[in-house]
């Protein structure tokens, strides 16, 4: 069982390495950064980049990127110099998109991005492996290609997927999952819904004659710790309300707000759908941020560490 953190809203360059520093001593195994084109969030692998230099041991991810974003022989190098700059703890979280306003903005057709992820995720593995890479597609092109620096991760750093669940997932995300990611870290994901999920992958992964024991399971799980659990959760429904504008807020559908012991059994459950990974997201004001995640670490890790699940 891993647990990690989320950058979250927390647009400060500074303050969001920062918070990498004090997650990896509060003893969190990662820390994630969140990709938006438009507003004040910081550059994810810039942000990574930088908290590669103060810390040593905790995993630096991203929840996602958004891949029709990106041109698959730059990130290349982007993501092979991010995991050097670790020492090989990069985790490329990677994803199509949901902002159709981002879409607009950047002259691409929202409709394609699916066919754009299906075209560049398996180039841009190619191109962090090989040594030199010839390809023909509809969106790129490129004759003899080299590109470096060598990744420390061989033969590439772990490429998760993760999309956005809205009152479902859309199949292809699956199909795309057991094909080639080697982990799998969807958003708003249900507890309840979570097993059917990764039972899907799995068998799209034997389908594609890969060992789907080979696919780690992660899931965001939005949180806010106190004592007074009407309070708790009405600050976590107002917090993500403002932050996540496109999808309403549930109670307790990939949230869970109370006391320590209420989160604790939130974990449980998703561990017996078979998740092993935790990205933990505070549903609370970037002042408090910090102060609610090392409260999770003294208060919450305690009771979860060593909790089994499904297999």
């Amino acid at each position: 069982m891993k647990f990690g953190i989320m950058h979250s809203h927390v647009n400060d360059p500074n303050k969001a390495v920062d918070m990498a520093v004090r997650a990896e001593k509060a003893g969190f195994d990662s820390f994630w950064t969140t990709d938006f084109a438009l507003g004040s969030s910081p550059d994810p692998m810039t942000l990574l980049a930088a908290a590669s230099q103060r810390t040593e041991r905790i995993l630096l991810a991203t929840a996602v990127i958004v891949l029709p974003y990106r041109h698959p022989l730059p990130f290349a190098k982007t993501v092979a110099t991010v995991d050097v700059l670790s020492n090989g703890r990069l985790i490329l979280g990677l994803g199509v998109g949901s902002r159709k306003e981002e879409f607009d903005a950047m002259g691409l057709d929202i409709h394609e991005r699916g066919k754009m992820a299906d075209e560049k995720l398996p180039l841009l593995k190619r191109l962090l492996s090989e040594e030199s890479v010839t390809y023909r597609g509809k969106f790129h092109q490129m004759d003899r290609v080299e590109v470096g620096p060598e990744p420390v991760q061989r033969p590439h750093p772990p490429i998760w997927t993760g999309p956005l669940w809205r009152n479902g997932l859309v199949e292809s995300t699956l199909v795309r999952a057991g094909r080639l990611a080697d982990g799998f870290v969807p958003t708003l994901v249900p507890a309840s819904s979570y097993q059917s999920i990764r039972a899907k992958v799995r068998a799209y992964a034997q389908g594609f004659r890969r060992d789907p024991d080979t696919i780690e399971f992660g899931t965001v799980l939005w949180f806010c710790l106190d004592d007074d659990r009407e309070q708790a959760w009405k600050t976590l429904e107002a917090e993500s309300n403002r932050r996540r504008t496109h999808t309403a807020t549930i109670r307790g559908e990939a949230n869970v707000s109370g006391r320590p012991e209420d989160c604790a059994a939130a974990i449980q459950e998703y561990a017996y759908a078979g998740v092993t990974h935790f990205v933990m997201n505070a549903g609370v004001t970037p002042e408090q941020t910090m102060d609610q995640y090392e409260q999770f670490a003294r208060e919450v890790l305690p009771l979860v560490r060593g909790i089994g699940g499904s297999h």
